[in-house]
């Protein structure tokens, strides 16, 4: 089927995706933030049959399928899901109903963030809306987050740990907050493509940073550091009075905060030496020592594997590593799997014709998820907010860019300045 691009249908392509997320959000900020009396799993699930109906209909009015190979890849997906819950039975363990339901959101999410959006060939104007979107969730998280903790910000100075206080707007946890802002820094450094950074992008990069800071959340703040390292290996590298700015100005921010003072208590409250992994390798030994223990080849099941570790005395509901829990779940075939899926989307985007700068700001971006994955619980294809997010920015913003109209996709014309499909882009980006 051809794939049309249809802006007039009132769900473009762009704003398909940030309305996801937003769904995803939803659950969290209302259940967490004002303390509805309704179980979490419930509002998840309810947001996910409306993700459900949101995507029946964008397809519906974009007159689009999802296209191969996700729709055999997701079978074949859900059928190793299968097998792993199969062995777990046969071998004596209970199945958590979690995990059927698991087995057909995978089969769904592949579909839905793949086969979907290979079959979409948007527009510049529609992946501005997608990033716009994203970039004004961000300034309401921002607001919120001020709104709601604005009596501890006169204690900032005084704390000796990160768990005297909780910056997390209206998400679960800082951690989970910590990553969305992560994210909706590539975000904001995508969408600076083709323009020049004015007072409101300088302003919101301040609040981004300030707010990311903020959460103490040590593996988003190590990511976006690797964001930005990678990124000025592979866009700066070739401007090397950009480069050198790059590294005179981050030399001068550590000069600066050494002379205030601060670097002892960022130390202390950010770096944290005294706290080591926090636990985290306790609970990847626990992890490994059960999808070792059980079964290499296709685990356990994700829920069921949570389960056991909990009765061997495991406090929390996760491995905090994308990599354990994938282990521990699916086994070295799932395993498998999602690097064949993450090596498609990514394969396609490197063969693609998409200017250089944005392809080094998702190639930067995805070496920092990776890194981020070994020490928190990054998730793809799984029903809720955080699998939401992540395999929007890690699999179907990679399908999309590489599906950019080839006349937008372009390398940027050096002597005018303007990037094909931005012509009319103006100097300093209105959010």
């Amino acid at each position: 089927m051809r794939r049309p691009d249809t802006p007039a249908t009132g769900v473009g392509s762009g704003r398909l995706w940030v309305l996801l997320i937003i769904i995803a959000i939803l659950p969290v900020a209302l259940i967490t933030t004002l303390d509805l009396p309704v179980p979490l799993t419930a509002g998840v699930g309810a947001a996910y049959l409306l993700q459900l109906v949101v995507v029946c209909v964008a397809l519906l009015r974009l007159r689009i399928q999802p296209q191969d190979p996700w729709i055999w890849i997701a079978v074949l997906y859900a059928c190793l899901q299968v097998v792993t819950l199969v062995s777990a039975w046969l071998a004596g363990l209970d199945t958590d109903l979690m995990d059927l339901l698991g087995v057909v959101g995978k089969l769904l999410g592949v579909v839905i963030y793949a086969g979907v959006a290979q079959a979409m060939t948007p527009s510049e104007r529609q992946m501005g809306d997608f990033l716009r979107g994203f970039l004004w969730l961000t300034v309401l998280t921002v607001i919120v987050n001020v709104a709601l903790n604005a009596g501890d910000f006169s204690s900032i100075s005084t704390v000796t740990s990160s768990y005297e206080l909780d910056f997390s707007s209206f998400f679960a946890n800082r951690n989970q907050y910590g990553f969305f802002l992560f994210l909706s820094i590539v975000a904001h450094a995508l969408f600076l493509h083709g323009r020049r950074p004015g007072p409101v992008s300088i302003l919101l990069f301040a609040a981004q940073f300030g707010s990311l800071i903020l959460t103490m959340s040590r593996t988003s703040l190590i990511a976006v550091l690797i964001f930005a390292l990678v990124f000025a290996v592979l866009h700066l590298r070739s401007r090397p009075t950009f480069l050198i700015s790059f590294i005179v100005l981050g030399g001068f921010a550590v000069l600066l905060a050494n002379y205030l003072g601060l670097m002892d208590t960022l130390r202390k409250v950010l770096v944290r030496p005294s706290s080591g992994l926090a636990g985290r390798d306790d609970l990847w030994q626990l992890g490994l020592g059960i999808w070792y223990d059980h079964n290499i080849l296709f685990g356990v099941g994700a829920f069921n594997g949570i389960d056991m570790a909990q009765q061997l005395g495991m406090t929390t509901a996760e491995f905090h590593s994308f990599f354990v829990e994938t282990l521990v779940g699916g086994g070295l075939v799932e395993m498998l799997v999602l690097l064949v899926i993450v090596s498609i989307a990514w394969s396609r985007l490197a063969r693609s014709p998409l200017d250089s700068y944005r392809r080094h700001v998702l190639y930067a971006s995805g070496v920092a998820v990776a890194v981020y994955s070994l020490a928190e619980s990054a998730s793809l294809f799984s029903i809720g907010l955080v699998g939401t997010v992540f395999t929007v920015f890690v699999i179907t913003l990679p399908i999309l860019y590489s599906n950019l109209r080839p006349s937008e996709a372009e390398v940027p014309d050096r002597s005018s300045g303007r990037v094909p499909g931005c012509a009319n882009a103006p100097s300093s980006p209105q959010l």
